[in-house]
């Protein structure tokens, strides 16, 4: 199986899963890249996409919570000082059709902007859907002491001025994390237009623990979720077959 692996924390509920399936389909997640802020054309591709791989899923019993679209980082195709009225256009888009959108980062790796905390104050009073993120550190080029700086002054400015600080669900201060993965808000996107797939399973990995011992607990899991997670990546290249668009992974968190 081709399974991307990325460390993320899932809360979930032990009830309300398929009586067919132990684990939820989080997010199908579809990577696009926009010409420009007024590129329209690409998103609501984007959108019809998500809709019909959805239906394929949900015909096939699975629940899928989200859809989701994320685009390349920002700072690639715009200023972000003159994105804003762009961005809130995009918002309403994905406010109307339940889409979960995220931007990517907001700055070049290692960039400290005195300004940027100030606007993404602006932009979280002013959208709902949309998720954006700095990176901090990579493989390559190590940490990213000015980034760190900027995303502290970001969540200490999203702190005081969202309900409860709530808006800090929209930001995260990334750390080696590779592009087309499907979790908002750490979710940017490169190459050509594709699609990834996010679980929510830990029912699953309970039921498994629960009736295994220390010795055999590490070989069921990875039995189990071969054995579940194979019907869904074969639909997943049978969609990216017929309908055009790459197939990244899944991601099992």
């Amino acid at each position: 199986m081709k399974i991307i692996v990325f460390l993320l924390i899932a809360f979930s509920a032990l009830s309300g899963f398929s009586q067919n399936h132990l684990f939820r389909i989080r997010t199908i997640t579809a990577g696009i890249n926009l010409t420009s802020m007024s590129d329209t054309t690409s998103f609501l591709e984007a959108i019809e996409f998500l809709k019909q791989t959805k239906q394929v899923y949900v015909q096939e019993g699975y629940e899928v919570q989200t859809t989701r679209i994320s685009t390349q980082n920002l700072y690639l195709y715009t200023d972000y000082k003159q994105a804003l009225p762009q961005l809130i256009a995009i918002d309403k888009i994905a406010e109307r059709e339940n889409v979960v959108v995220s931007i990517g980062n907001l700055l070049p790796p290692d960039v400290y902007d005195p300004e940027i905390a100030s606007w993404v104050v602006q932009l979280i009073q002013q959208t709902e859907s949309l998720n954006f993120s700095l990176p901090i550190s990579s493989k390559e080029g190590g940490v990213f002491p000015n980034s760190i700086k900027a995303s502290a002054e970001i969540a200490v400015a999203i702190s005081k001025n969202s309900t409860g600080g709530e808006g800090n669900f929209r930001f995260t201060a990334s750390a080696n994390c590779p592009p087309n993965i499907p979790f908002c808000p750490a979710a940017y996107h490169a190459g050509v237009k594709s699609f990834e797939i996010g679980l929510e399973s830990p029912n699953l990995l309970t039921a498994v623990f629960k009736n295994s011992t220390w010795n055999d607990a590490r070989q069921n899991l990875k039995k189990e979720m071969e054995t579940s997670f194979t019907p869904i990546q074969d639909l997943a290249l049978n969609i990216s077959e017929t309908m055009g668009w790459a197939y990244d992974g899944i991601d099992t968190s």
